[in-house]
């Protein structure tokens, strides 16, 4: 995706007023998404409301992240987030853009979707381990043949 003028000038300037900000939007179907933002004040992108919300993010490839798994901890002060996240089953899936604030309906990078592989949850912190879903991750065949599961096959 190619950087607009602004974010063009703001990424290679030494110093500059702009501000980038991630998005991060937590997805599941038994829950309404949760939308929060690493700036300090709301967000409105693309017609989606971002709280500002604590949170360090180590995506594939920044130090802090291991072997094409991203990490993400965030401050466990809203109970709404917390409390949530406990009551899920199954893993919901983690969407992050980055956009510059003075143009928050340009995605400058993203969106980048994880799902939730492992995460550690107690007042004061929410620590999560996230992986890429795709094709390229499952096992293939995904199916194992032998007399038992395809006797046509023997």
């Amino acid at each position: 995706m190619a950087l607009s003028p602004t974010a063009r000038a703001a990424a290679y300037a030494q110093s500059t007023g702009e501000v980038f900000a991630w998005l991060l939007t937590v997805d599941h179907p038994d829950i309404t998404p949760i939308r929060l933002t690493t700036d300090t004040d709301i967000v409105t992108s693309n017609g989606n409301i971002y709280t500002p919300f604590p949170m360090e993010i180590a995506l594939p490839g920044s130090i802090g992240a291991q072997g094409g798994a991203a990490r993400i901890l965030l401050d466990s002060v809203d109970e709404t987030v917390r409390n949530e996240l406990r009551a899920l089953t199954t893993s919901p899936t983690l969407t992050f853009e980055l956009v510059l604030l003075s143009e928050p309906d340009t995605v400058i990078k993203g969106p980048i979707a994880y799902e939730l592989f492992d995460s550690e949850i107690d007042r004061l912190f929410i620590s999560a381990s996230l992986v890429f879903r795709n094709a390229f991750r499952e096992a293939y065949p995904g199916r194992f043949f032998n007399q038992k599961t395809a006797p046509g096959l023997f």
